[in-house]
């Protein structure tokens, strides 16, 4: 597999094609160097090949994507350094990649199993260009994808990124909702020609064709609960029970508090400060 290095080669644009899409695999991590217990993950995607034709690897670290965001796409460099959270720069690098370059992304935590890009591509019609992994309960993921260059769904995707930067009060949604699977699952519901992606399904993606090692993938426990909620519920009536769960918990502890205490707190709705009450009131 070719694996030109650094950023000044990852410019270079002459990248191998195979059923439209560019033979590369694009991977991340915050550092150049990669920990211990992913560098089997990323050999196998290094030794990947499509029928004849060679992968090319190309690896990024965080300043690297920074870079690359601020040189090819200028009017998104505020919007990036402005998120709260480093996942959602992350997150929509992968975006910017794909359509730049086109090619896989893959997160690091994942195996890739010999062939399965071989299989995967020559299942492609002549109409798709896009390759999206379905996830449990439902929805697809961003730990993995595969895009023909400049394909219409990725310009799609990386245009909606400033109107969607909100902020969610939970953080866990707030990153779901703008730049990570939810996100990426709206677009593609929302998207208006859906003949274009191919859809590999949960069996396939999460057995057959690949590995899903211990990492950062959204794929918990609570990632699948969160996003069951969400799409029986809608986010909006997910916020509103976690916040209303807090106010309980927060009122069971002000009264324990309280009791420990010999006093009573009652919370004013009003204007929502808590006023002590005298002792005097229980002796009455």
């Amino acid at each position: 597999m070719k694996d030109p290095g650094f950023f000044g080669s990852h410019e270079w644009k002459n990248f191998s094609t195979y059923k439209g899409i560019s033979m590369i695999v694009h991977q991340t991590w915050k550092y150049g160097n990669v920990p211990e217990v992913w560098l089997k993950a990323q050999k196998t995607w290094r030794e990947q090949k499509c029928g004849k034709k060679d992968i090319t690897y190309l690896f990024w670290d965080d300043l690297m994507l920074r870079k690359f965001i601020n040189d090819t796409f200028p009017w998104f460099i505020e919007t990036y350094d402005s998120y709260p959270f480093n996942i959602q720069r992350v997150d929509v690098a992968r975006y910017f990649l794909l359509f730049y370059f086109g090619g896989i992304y893959s997160d690091l935590d994942i195996a890739c199993r010999p062939n399965a890009i071989d299989k995967i591509l020559n299942s492609l019609s002549a109409s798709q260009g896009i390759v999206l992994m379905e996830t449990k309960p439902s929805g697809v993921s961003n730990d993995l994808m595969i895009a023909a260059k400049q394909h219409p769904f990725m310009e799609y995707v990386i245009s909606g990124l400033v109107p969607a930067k909100k902020n969610y009060i939970i953080p866990y949604f707030t990153v779901m909702l703008t730049t990570g699977s939810i996100y990426l699952t709206r677009k593609a519901q929302l998207y208006n020609r859906k003949s274009q992606i191919l859809h590999i399904n949960n069996s396939l993606y999460g057995n057959k064709y690949f590995k899903h090692l211990k990492g950062g993938s959204w794929h918990s426990v609570d990632g699948q609960i969160l996003w069951l909620l969400y799409t029986k519920l809608n986010w909006l009536s997910c916020c509103k029970m976690f916040l209303l769960s807090l106010v309980f918990a927060f009122t069971l502890l002000i009264v324990k508090l309280a009791k420990r205490k010999g006093r009573r707190y009652i919370l004013s709705v009003r204007n929502f400060v808590w006023r002590k009450v005298s002792d005097t009131i229980d002796r009455q």
